[in-house]
């Protein structure tokens, strides 16, 4: 019979201790959104914060609530065109620059600290990577632009190459500038860049520089005894 009251004293006792615990020192106050990321707004108070989660998607967006990059941050009130397979997507707002900042500290000379942006590439899947071959496409950086009616592919573009089958110790690679000409729609290739110099309409570079086509010299130039080009003051 002890032992009976025993347990139910002890039981009254932690009904009464949740109670107490659950209604006064921890009480919540607030009410959310459903994909929202929760915020405290004070000590004892959530509401919604800037994120949000995409359930259908898992696509999160900061200051959207219709995310359509895997991570989209928006400062602007409506939804932004999007190109197929982004997974960053910043987007400005209204008459304001569209800055990506990167600040670094410290280092030495030569540069152990610096800011980079960096590209990197693989053949093969992620799990089982196979070196890069001749002419891939290591990384670009391109510029579009909105035509009336749409946005266009890339008409500028800074375009990184392989410039042989990669191994472990070949690892040649070339830069190609590429912009389009007026009254076209394609960009086409400006000059390129690799270790041996510059191609400026070919990419057969065998010396220092290379030009396939005619040249313009708006100042005087001559040709001294040494094969060398003078222009100028000679």
């Amino acid at each position: 019979m002890q032992r009976r009251l025993l347990k139910l004293l002890f039981r009254f006792l932690l009904s009464l201790f949740f109670i107490l615990f659950s209604s006064k020192a921890f009480a919540l106050d607030g009410s959310g959104t459903a994909g929202y990321c929760s915020m405290w707004s004070d000590s004892d108070t959530l509401g919604n914060s800037n994120i949000y989660q995409e359930v259908s998607t898992g696509n999160i967006g900061i200051k959207t609530t219709s995310p359509k990059a895997t991570l989209e941050i928006n400062r602007n009130t409506g939804a932004p065109d999007l190109v197929t397979g982004t997974i960053l997507h910043l987007v400005g707002g209204d008459g304001e620059i569209g800055r990506a900042l990167f600040d670094s500290y410290g280092g030495t000379t030569g540069g152990t600290a610096f800011p980079s942006f960096t590209f990197r590439r693989s053949r093969g899947t992620q799990a089982s990577k196979t070196a890069l071959l001749k002419d891939d496409l290591i990384g670009a950086m391109q510029w579009q632009g909105y035509n009336g009616s749409a946005y266009t592919s890339a008409r500028v573009a800074f375009n990184a190459y392989t410039d042989e089958d990669w191994t472990s110790s070949a690892q040649g690679t070339y830069m190609s500038i590429r912009a389009t000409p007026r009254g076209s729609t394609s960009n086409a290739e400006i000059f390129r860049v690799n270790g041996t110099g510059i191609g400026i309409g070919t990419g057969n570079i065998t010396q220092k520089l290379v030009v396939n086509g005619s040249v313009m010299f708006l100042d005087a130039g001559n040709i001294l005894s040494d094969h060398t080009l003078c222009i100028g003051n000679c």
